[in-house]
């Protein structure tokens, strides 16, 4: 909630900027307070919803995302950048009021010892119920809270002094935590599919898409032509919502890859075959890149948006907050890589060889994925656990699930 009012600062600052320094600071703001959110709104999803409605909730997320894009994207096709960012001051103010009625996580007030409290938020958050239709879940959360305390203290193996260690100490101790194989797998899963997503297509894209449009010579006004890739992307992020619950993260995971990488394989032979500098294009090809660069922006978004469902379901409770905001450091260290690249990938391997690049990294992703990601859809946060927590192959596991148990 409180990151709401430096992101509101500094989007006033934008809209104002008397001096590229200025814009410089306002972009630092934003950008700062965009990468404090990400973690906090994954693992709150993570800890609230029940297992059949966290991948559903957690995409929703997405989908308010995308509109917010597709919104700025009009927004900056109609008027100036100044006005534009001064019409989106008002977003943070009304994230703010709406954050005041929302409760912290049950399980997050077990964990401070506020039981009233908690029992009251899961009321809140399944509906207003009375607090005996959630008496079985609520000691479900105490249950899995005490086995986790047990655990940590555990491993920290000093019951007696472990509210006064030093800081040191307990950095230690997080880092720790953190190569335990129970947060170190789904951790190094989660990285590896952001480093694939960061560096197969539209994440170095984006930044450069009016330009790159024009370059393929799509039949269609660039600015404009953003305005559909977004809707795509939009359409990506409700497709994934509608379906993640039927066909399940792995599958969605598989099937967008392969999208995305056809999707740059084509565009990249487009390129070799038909743009030829100095000369137009043949008019019936012209509409081809820009149907590629669509169904591109549709399925990467559903594609990227799988490792942020993973983030708020995969890691222990303990290192929650912890691993995924590690990850998401990551993911926004991967895609300023990847944008400031993307010219320099151009410069080297020309327009069709960047793309059969891009291509390359989505084969590879798919390979990755297709032995290392499992199935977590409906299963509970401690199912979960235990299923990173084993000793032999994940995918091994899920084909013998006697074999972990």
């Amino acid at each position: 909630m409180l990151i709401n009012i430096p992101y509101c600062i500094g989007i006033v600052m934008l809209s104002i900027a008397p001096s590229v320094s200025v814009l410089f600071v306002a972009n630092i703001l934003l950008g700062t307070t965009v990468g404090f959110t990400e973690a906090p709104i994954n693992s709150y999803f993570g800890e609230i919803c029940q297992p059949e409605l966290r991948s559903i909730l957690t995409g929703s997320a997405g989908i308010f995302y995308q509109t917010g894009m597709c919104v700025l994207y009009v927004l900056g096709s109609l008027l100036h950048w100044k006005t534009t960012a001064a019409v989106l001051a008002v977003v943070p103010v009304i994230a703010f009021i709406l954050l005041t009625q929302v409760p912290e996580s049950p399980i997050w007030l077990i964990a401070q010892g506020r039981m009233q409290d908690a029992e009251a938020a899961l009321c809140w958050l399944r509906g207003w119920v009375e607090p005996s239709a959630v008496q079985h879940e609520f000691q479900q959360l105490i249950a899995y809270h005490e086995s986790v305390t047990k655990k940590q203290r555990k491993d920290l193996k000093d019951d007696d002094k472990q509210q006064s260690v030093d800081l040191k100490t307990r950095v230690v101790n997080m880092v720790r935590l953190l190569l335990q194989r129970e947060t170190r797998r789904p951790l190094v899963l989660i990285v590896l599919f952001f480093q694939f997503c960061g560096m197969g297509g539209m994440y170095s894209i984006r930044p450069f898409l009016i330009e790159v449009l024009r370059e393929f010579q799509v039949p269609l006004d660039a600015n404009w032509s953003t305005v559909v890739v977004a809707a795509a992307g939009f359409l990506g992020s409700v497709f994934l919502v509608c379906v993640v619950k039927s066909l399940g993260k792995r599958l969605l995971g598989l099937g967008t890859t392969a999208v995305c990488a056809a999707s740059c394989l084509l565009l990249g032979l487009y390129a070799f075959l038909f743009i030829v500098p100095g000369e137009e294009p043949k008019p019936v090809v012209t509409w081809l890149p820009l149907a590629l660069f669509i169904l591109l922006s549709f399925a990467s978004t559903a594609q990227c948006q799988v490792p942020w469902l993973l983030v708020a379901e995969v890691f222990p409770f303990r290192t929650r907050g912890y691993a995924g905001g590690l990850a998401a450091a990551f993911m926004y260290i991967v895609a300023f890589v990847a944008a400031k690249t993307y010219l320099m990938t151009e410069h080297v391997f020309k327009l069709h060889g960047t793309y059969w690049f891009f291509g390359a990294v989505n084969i590879l992703c798919f390979v990755y994925l297709y032995f290392q990601l499992p199935e977590t859809e409906g299963k509970s946060l401690q199912e979960i656990e235990a299923l990173f927590a084993g000793k032999k192959s994940i995918l091994l596991q899920q084909q013998n699930p006697k074999t972990h148990k």
